[in-house]
């Protein structure tokens, strides 16, 4: 009978521990509810009082560079001498940031003549006006930016990512090769796990980024900060299985490709001025010289055939 009652009593006290266990978790859950919930109200307060804030000229400045309206700026800026030009909204944006943001390629040359104008001024990200106009592809923004030698074009965001390093990650193939000719563009800095350009554009399979930094000629750090050899990363990545959240599709080309990079970078370790050349003359960037050369020889061997007919 007394093993019957202490039974009972620990059945009981287990229900009790499971049911507290449950009870707390609940508690927890409500908490982070309260908390999240406490923030967006909290978000959603200061980009009220922004708003408010940005109310007047300084909101129709703002507008008029989302709109693209060019003509709007210049005569706000006219008419508004006190104006502050590098005012930033809730997100730390500046009006030269949102038009770089948004491509409107002829408000960031209306901003770019302006001396008042903070060209390199970053967001609460820590994205600069560059940066972001490399991240969102608008190539003829990012032509003009790096004809500014006032542009920084390293400047990295949070997560230590320079222009180049983001492209190269996931970007406009065309804006890789526009800073790899710019030779103010470091094509060996890092992020903050000590990968450069080279080691994401392999990490996401992206050969065309590849042959285009190798076809480069810069002079390229092949080993990351922890003495990770770019070879060694490859030989990794191979061997290293499908996340459950990725794509089978997109896994199985990126396999393919790094197939693809393991076999180009072993041409590049043995022969690497060879696979360079071979690089140019695929990409067409040698092409002026080969027709140099061609019109060179063609009209040196012209002259001399009517050399011989004369004698």
């Amino acid at each position: 009978m007394v093993q019957k009652k202490k039974k009972l009593f620990f059945n009981q006290f287990q229900s009790i521990s499971i049911n507290s266990e449950i009870l707390v978790f609940i508690l927890f859950i409500e908490f982070i509810f309260i908390f999240i919930r406490s923030e967006i109200s909290q978000d959603f307060f200061l980009k009220k009082n922004k708003t408010k804030q940005m109310e007047g000229v300084a909101k129709q400045l703002f507008d008029a560079c989302v709109k693209g309206n060019a003509e709007e700026i210049k005569q706000l800026l006219e008419t508004n001498p006190q104006l502050n030009i590098n005012c930033q909204d809730y997100e730390g944006q500046t009006p030269f940031f949102i038009a770089c943001e948004f491509g409107r390629i002829e408000v960031v040359k209306l901003l770019l003549n302006d001396q008042r104008v903070n060209k390199n001024q970053l967001n609460k990200c820590h994205q600069s006006p560059f940066w972001i106009a490399c991240w969102k592809g608008y190539i003829e923004v990012v032509k003009l930016l790096l004809k500014d030698q006032e542009i920084d074009v390293n400047e990295t965001n949070v997560n230590g990512w320079t222009p180049l390093f983001s492209v190269c990650f996931y970007g406009s193939l065309n804006i890789v090769k526009l800073l790899l000719k710019d030779n103010r563009v470091d094509v060996n800095k890092g992020d903050q796990e000590g990968k450069t350009a080279c080691f994401v554009a392999c990490q996401n399979g992206r050969i065309d980024v590849l042959e285009c930094i190798l076809a480069s000629g810069r002079d390229m750090n092949l080993e990351n900060r922890f003495g990770k050899t770019l070879f060694d990363f490859v030989g990794e990545l191979q061997q290293k299985g499908k996340w459950p959240w990725e794509n089978d599709n997109i896994y199985f080309e990126k396999r393919k490709n790094w197939e693809r990079i393991a076999e180009l970078l072993k041409l590049f370790k043995i022969n690497p001025s060879g696979t360079r050349f071979k690089l140019r003359k695929q990409l067409r960037w040698a092409g002026n010289i080969y027709n140099f050369y061609f019109f060179f020889f063609k009209y040196f061997f012209f002259l001399i055939k009517i050399n011989y007919f004369k004698k």
